[in-house]
Formats: C-alpha cells, sequence, structure tokens
C-alpha cells in the first residue's frame, strides 16, 4: 500500500508541475537616488542658502526632504497605486492581467457587466506580481515582476522604474518652476540687499537643479541591471511537484495504516 500510494503521488505532482502555467521571474536592479551626484549638490546648496532666508525658506518647502527621504519617496512611488494604475491604463494590460474575462475574437470583456477594473489590476500587481526587496548592505533595490510571458515580465520591470523616474522628474522640474517663480516675486517686492542676495543665490540653485531634472533620464532610480527576459521559468519546478507529491503520498499511506492497525488493536 505504502510503495502503490508513493508511486500515485510521485505521478500526480508530476503531472501538476508539467500542467501548471509556467511564471517567469524578471528582476531590474536600481539604486534610488538621495543626495549624490550632481542633483544631490544642488540640492546640499540650496538648503544652505534658503537657511539664510529663515521663513522664505520655510515656505519653499527646502530642507524638508533629505538623501534617505527621497529614496524612500521613490521606492514609494515605484509600488504606488497610482503609478501602477497608470501604466496599466496607458498600456492598455486589463485583457493580458484577466485574460479569461476577454473575448480576442470580439475585443470585448464576456461579462460587460462586470468588467476588471484598474483597481483590480493594481490589486493583482501588488498580490501577486509586483515584489521589491531592499539590500540592507548595499542600498540596492530589486523590482521583481512575475508573469507567465517572460519577454513581457521585463518589459514590465524596465517600463515601471521608467514612469517613475520620469513621474518624479517631472514633478520636481513643476516644483522648481514654482519656486522660481515664487523667490522672483519676492525679490522684486523687497530693497534689502542682504535679503535680494539670499535670494537670487536660492534662485540661481533652483535654476541649476530644475536644468539637471530636465537633461537627466534616471532622475529618481538609476538603473543597475535592466531586466532581461529569463528563459528558464522560475515555477513550477516539475521535480519539485514530483517529490511533494511522493512525499504526501508516503504520509498518506503510513496514516491508513496506522489507522488500521490501532483499529485492529
Amino acid at each position: 500500500m505504502i510503495s502503490g500510494t508513493c508511486a500515485a503521488g510521485l505521478v500526480l505532482g508530476l503531472v501538476v508541475g508539467l500542467v501548471v502555467p509556467k511564471k517567469y521571474e524578471a528582476s531590474v536592479m536600481i539604486s534610488p537616488v538621495g543626495s549624490l551626484g550632481p542633483a544631490g549638490a544642488a540640492t546640499n546648496a540650496l538648503e544652505s542658502a534658503a537657511s539664510r532666508l529663515g521663513g522664505l525658506g520655510g515656505l519653499l518647502g527646502v530642507g524638508a526632504i533629505g538623501g534617505d527621504s527621497r529614496k524612500q519617496e521613490a521606492l514609494a512611488t515605484l509600488q504606488s497605486q497610482q503609478l501602477t494604475q497608470d501604466y496599466i491604463r496607458d498600456n492598455n494590460l486589463l485583457p493580458i492581467l484577466f485574460a479569461k474575462k476577454w473575448d480576442p475574437n470580439r475585443r470585448a470583456w464576456r461579462d460587460p457587466s462586470d468588467p476588471p477594473t484598474l483597481w483590480k489590476g493594481d490589486r493583482l500587481f501588488e498580490e501577486k506580481i509586483r515584489s521589491l526587496s531592499t539590500d540592507s548592505k548595499t542600498g540596492l533595490s530589486t523590482l521583481t515582476i512575475t508573469w507567465t510571458d517572460p519577454v513581457l515580465a521585463a518589459e514590465w520591470a524596465n517600463g515601471l522604474v521608467s514612469l517613475t523616474n520620469g513621474y518624479l522628474r517631472e514633478k520636481a522640474i513643476e516644483e522648481d518652476r514654482n519656486n522660481i517663480s515664487y523667490l522672483t516675486q519676492q525679490a522684486e517686492k523687497t530693497t534689502v540687499v542682504g535679503i535680494q542676495q539670499a535670494i537670487y543665490s536660492v534662485l540661481q540653485t533652483e535654476v541649476s537643479q530644475m536644468t539637471f531634472a530636465q537633461g537627466t533620464k534616471e532622475y529618481a532610480l538609476k538603473v543597475i541591471d535592466p531586466a532581461f527576459a529569463p528563459e528558464r521559468s522560475s515555477t513550477p519546478r516539475p521535480w519539485v511537484w514530483t517529490v511533494l507529491g511522493g512525499l504526501a503520498g508516503v504520509t498518506v499511506a503510513v496514516i491508513i495504516v496506522v489507522v488500521r492497525e490501532t483499529d485492529r488493536a
């Protein structure tokens, strides 16, 4: 009985391992940009100059975000609901994510009364598709996309990083423009030479920072190693399923034997 049950478990495990759809993992290694490099130098200069303005610097929000906070903001944006939904919508991914509910011939949902939403797509990404890990020693982060198509997995991983960089770059440029406009107005209102000099110092740094942002593609997340389409699936692994099936078969058989012997006793 034990041998037969074990053999049945092995066969069943092998069949499951071969039938279950394969999934592939594509990973992109990134380094969140903090206060390093030209952008960091501009930020430090901006904070130093704005500190001389007192309340005006506070109104601009200068010095409120440090290097670590900028890194955390970049990683949070990468996983944010808004960015994920934007990516799903812009690339029309709902028919791919919910392929069983999509009729490719009619190019419509099989149940028009209950079509998948962007919110559901974001939940699917959050729970089953996207994962993010950070190495505490190096500070490098790895974004991993798990999907049934290796090419799409790599495309989505690289695309989400690119979208995050673009979003945060445009946000920074808009903030710099607003600050420049505000500083210009304040400089025109005052006649105190010391305040004017401080304002123009901050203004010059704001312009430098905006120029840097406009010319930097990897503004918030620097790609160390981009994602490539994997040639080997991550799951399922037939031999793992086979071993698990054999162990399950042995376990079931032993339980049956023990129960029978107990009843006889």
